[in-house]
C-alpha cells in the first residue's frame, strides 16, 4: 500500500532537513531520488534514517530496509516507512 501524501510530505520535510538549504535540490517532490546528483551522501542517509526513526516512530533494520530500492526516492522511503508503521514500527513479515 502507498504511503499517504501526508507522509510523503513529512519525509519531503525531512530530507530538506537533513541535506539543509545549500543541498537540496530546489523542489523537493515524491519523485525526487535521495541518491542521484550526489546530493545525499551515505552519511546524509544515515542522518536521515535517525531523523525518520524519530519522527515516523519506526526502527529501520534488516536487508529489505536498507535495500537500494527503499532510498531508490522519497516516495520509495515514505512507502517503506508507512509499510513500517502499519506494522507497529518493526519490519513487515
Amino acid at each position: 500500500m502507498s504511503a499517504p501524501d501526508t507522509l510523503v510530505q513529512a519525509v519531503e520535510a525531512a530530507v530538506r532537513d537533513v541535506a539543509g538549504p545549500g543541498r537540496s535540490p530546489a523542489q523537493v517532490t515524491g519523485d525526487t531520488s535521495l541518491t542521484e546528483g550526489f546530493w545525499l551522501d551515505s552519511a546524509g542517509l544515515f542522518d536521515l534514517v535517525l531523523v525518520c526513526e524519530g519522527r515516523f516512530g519506526v526502527t529501520f533494520d534488516g536487508d529489505a530496509d536498507f535495500a537500494r530500492a527503499t532510498f531508490a526516492t522519497v516516495r520509495s522511503l515514505a512507502d517503506r516507512i508507512h509499510a513500517k508503521q502499519r506494522a507497529g514500527g518493526r519490519s513487515p513479515a
